[in-house]
């Protein structure tokens, strides 16, 4: 027997159902309920038909349903389309579904007739008993029914209802014998108010528990997941659940809610209104309560009044304190810890008179131990020549020991136990003793549980006299820094502890101790403070040791020249000349003067030694000693009687020597070149200043011609130079043209007169040859001009 689905129910929810316009978003067919006035509009996300499917149509304006088969039988149905008019055209496929939609294949029934090109009075359209075909259409082809279908239970079909022309929404009549999953059931539906809830809350910043009402919605079904919805369009398109029922934040008071029950195999489902109302208490969050052991058990009574009172808001409420929130047995208001040391959890339920509904708020309850006490003592050394026996102590060294460690733990020191209990003047962890030996009180604090206790601290001072050690250093003034091992004052004896600090105040405190050593000190005087203790870290003494950072005394060395070789009675004079004044001491090596100068007569390397006898620092400094000697002269290398002639000078000697030619510059060089024929001087001079020497040569040099007119100027024809080199000449003779001879050159005097036998000789050409004792033989010839 089929059921119809209400045109105004479905009215509510239009888009619930235009967005089955696919198969994975079927409508899921429940209870062989029929429906009525059903709307379709579009292909939905994904075109499922096209024309070459089964019947040639395409998906148009079209909804899916899902039908799964409880009781065999026949699936049979009739389409009725709203709008009666034959121009309105409703087609539909049926498809097996046992593969799901990812596998549908093609239509196992079908019909595309359109009732107007058929000539049929009718648009219904659907599967009956009667027929034989399984597919019409389209178009003309068909009258709008195909044979029913025989199923079987748990088969799975998908009907696709597609408009193809006209408008207007459709119904659809389940004719068949088979039957469909039944959907749940919400029990007791004939009570109205069943599901209703009435729940307290504490706040209303808290969320309520709304499902409370489940198991009364379920009842004896099985299968069935629950979700709720704030409408009723939500619960039927399973749209929007409320994601955290068991919170829920409700937005008015009280507030309508639907609960949706739903089949998980056969994905048939139901839902039902229910409503909300919540009175809110309005209680406040209870603190946890801790107490200290005052008395060592572990076990305290706490006193619940005062939140027995904060709950009850003014007797609007009845409150009672429980060990567990299953308990039916109160717990007194002024309660003992079952268990020492161990927190507990108190509820409490709070119920309202009257609406006689209950909450429960809770609190825990805590025992703390107090910070475990101990006696200690500190040390600590005078620093004074005559101690008294009043110092300074670093109170943190207590505090490592009192609080064992324990990083919760702090301390903080007062000078009796009234001031500690009180927390009122503290001492500064630097603190000055003022009798020796003193004893101050220790006040430990768990920071955590804010529980204290109570020790003492016993402070001892050593009356041992300090002792100073002095260590001092040379250093260039450059750096002016130095290194130092403390352990040569000798402070470091077996069986002691030795720390290092800048200053006082860290030596007493044992703060910021020097821990590298060597130690670099960069300024020329600092104290360095000696901390002694023996194994039992009780100090035994202060003592100082003096850094002195002291210059070496710089010289330098000057030299008063250089010594000559060829003046050995002439001494160098090498004085050291000091930087800064002061008193010194000198020392010459090689040599026994004690004095800043030294008298050198030998060349070599001298040392001398500057002692700066105030400070006893050292410094040397070397100077190299040179010599050099007057030039000697080997050889004069001539090139003459061709157009470029030179001289160069051979000489020997130790030192470095500078050259010229008659009145030239100096130069380096012992070549000259080009030089004129005739008479020279060349000198030579040792650039040390150890002499010179010089030497006359003579070059060769032919004239071209001569105008013997007794002028003073070339009267005479003669060979330049040669005059010096006449000892080098074996003959000298001049020819006429035709090869006679004319007169024989004597090199020693002024040369041809230009006369023969005393009578003036033509102006023409004459040949000379000149003959060297050496084999060499030169031949030429000038011209007389008149």
């Amino acid at each position: 027997m089929s059921k119809k689905i209400l045109f105004a129910l479905l009215l509510i929810f239009p888009l619930s159902i235009w967005g089955q316009s696919d198969c994975d978003q079927s409508v899921i067919t429940c209870g062989n309920t029929s429906f009525s006035n059903l709307p379709v509009n579009g292909s939905g996300n994904v075109q499922e038909l096209n024309p070459q499917n089964t019947c040639g149509s395409g998906e148009y304006n079209s909804i899916w349903i899902k039908v799964t088969i409880k009781t065999a039988g026949t699936l049979a149905f009739t389409i009725t389309p709203a709008n009666s008019s034959l121009v309105v055209d409703y087609d539909f496929f049926v498809f097996d579904g046992s593969n799901g939609c990812s596998a549908l294949g093609n239509a196992i029934r079908c019909s595309t007739t359109n009732p107007n090109l058929a000539g049929l009075n009718y648009n219904t359209t659907g599967l009956n008993d009667t027929e034989t075909e399984y597919f019409e259409g389209p178009g003309s082809d068909g009258n709008g029914y195909v044979q029913s279908i025989m199923t079987y239970p748990d088969e799975v079909y998908y009907i696709v209802v597609n408009r193809a022309i006209g408008n207007g929404n459709f119904s659809l009549d389940w004719e068949g014998t088979a039957t469909f999953n039944d959907p749940p059931n919400i029990t007791n539906t004939t009570n109205p108010n069943y599901l209703d809830l009435n729940l307290c809350q504490p706040d209303s910043s808290q969320g309520v528990d709304i499902t409370q009402n489940s198991n009364l919605a379920i009842g004896s079904q099985t299968n069935i997941t629950t979700q709720y919805f704030l409408t009723d369009g939500d619960a039927l398109s399973n749209t929007n659940p409320i994601l955290d029922p068991t919170h829920f934040i409700y937005t008015s008071n009280p507030q309508q809610l639907y609960i949706r029950l739903e089949n998980s195999l056969s994905e048939c489902s139901t839902f039902a209104p229910f409503i909300l109302t919540v009175t809110n208490l309005n209680l406040p969050d209870l603190p946890d309560l801790e107490l200290c052991d005052t008395n060592g058990t572990g076990l305290q009574q706490f006193n619940f009044t005062n939140y027995a009172s904060l709950m009850s808001s003014n007797g609007a409420n009845s409150v009672t304190f429980l060990d567990d929130i299953n308990s039916s047995i109160p717990l007194p208001v002024l309660y003992t810890n079952a268990n020492p040391y161990q927190e507990e959890t108190i509820w409490v339920k709070v119920t309202n008179t009257a609406t006689n509904c209950s909450v429960f708020k809770s609190f825990k309850i805590k025992i703390h131990p107090l910070p475990p006490v101990q006696s200690i003592s500190l040390s600590q050394c005078d620093f004074e020549l005559n101690p008294d026996g009043l110092t300074l102590y670093n109170l943190n060294h207590a505090t490592t020991t009192l609080s064992n460690g324990n990083v919760d733990y702090s301390v903080s020191y007062y000078l009796n136990d009234s001031d500690a209990n009180l927390g009122v003047n503290p001492l500064n962890f630097s603190y000055q003793s003022i009798q020796n030996p003193q004893l101050i009180t220790a006040k430990i604090t768990n920071t955590t549980t804010g529980c204290s206790s109570l020790s003492h601290v016993n402070l001892i001072t050593s009356v041992n006299p300090t002792q100073s050690v002095s260590l001092m250093n040379c250093v260039d003034p450059t750096t002016g820094s130095s290194s130092f091992l403390f352990s040569d004052a000798g402070y470091e004896t077996p069986g002691s502890v030795v720390t290092y600090f800048t200053s006082l105040q860290d030596a007493l405190l044992e703060s910021n101790p020097i821990i590298n050593q060597p130690y670099t000190s960069t300024i020329s005087n600092q104290l360095i403070y000696v901390r002694v203790e023996n194994v039992l870290e009780t100090c035994i003494g202060l003592h100082l040791i003096q850094l002195s950072n002291y210059e070496i005394p710089q010289a330098t060395l000057l030299s008063s020249g250089i010594l000559c070789k060829n003046l050995p009675s002439q001494p160098v004079y090498l004085t050291c000349q000091v930087q800064t004044a002061g008193n010194y001491t000198f020392q010459w090596n090689p040599g026994t003067s004690t004095t800043s100068t030294l008298a050198v007569f030998a060349p070599g390397n001298y040392t001398v030694t500057l002692t700066d006898t105030t400070t006893g620092c050292q410094n040397s400094a070397t100077i190299e000693v040179f010599q050099s000697e007057i030039p000697q002269l080997t050889e004069i290398q001539i090139v003459d009687l061709i157009d470029a002639n030179s001289i160069t000078v051979i000489v020997d000697g130790i030192g470095d020597y500078w050259y010229s030619l008659d009145d030239s510059p100096l130069q380096n060089s012992p070549h000259f070149e080009p030089v004129i024929a005739g008479e020279h001087t060349i000198k030579v001079w040792d650039k040390n200043g150890c002499g010179m020497i010089f030497t006359p040569v003579s070059l060769l040099g032919i004239p071209n011609y001569f105008t013997p007119n007794l002028d003073g100027v070339h009267d005479h024809w003669q060979i330049k130079g040669i005059q010096s080199s006449a000892s080098k000449v074996k003959e000298f003779l001049i020819f006429d043209r035709y090869g006679k001879v004319i007169f024989a050159v004597d090199p020693l005097k002024s040369g041809w007169d230009g006369t023969i036998n005393n009578r003036p000789a033509p102006a023409d050409d004459y040949w000379y040859v000149l003959q060297m004792n050496d084999g060499r033989v030169f031949k030429g010839h000038f011209s007389l001009k008149r």
